[in-house]
């Protein structure tokens, strides 16, 4: 996971329900199945398979969905 231009990472998650929560520098975050407008990133809106963590952190698949 790349989540800023200086920070990437490998995090181990926990699955519940739709949603996965991990570990990051201490503070626990949570992934989310959302579109790309929730992700609050412009040039993901419009896609459909993401996983947003919080406004302006997002990330969707290309192509088709699983």
């Amino acid at each position: 996971m790349q989540w800023d231009l200086d920070n990437k990472g490998s995090f181990d998650g926990v699955a519940a329900g739709d949603t996965i929560t991990f570990d990051r520098n201490g503070i626990r975050e949570t992934l989310r199945p959302t579109n790309g407008t929730a992700t609050a990133l412009k040039y993901l809106a419009g896609k459909t398979d993401c996983l947003t963590v919080k406004p302006g952190e997002g990330y969707c698949r290309d192509g088709l969905s699983r």
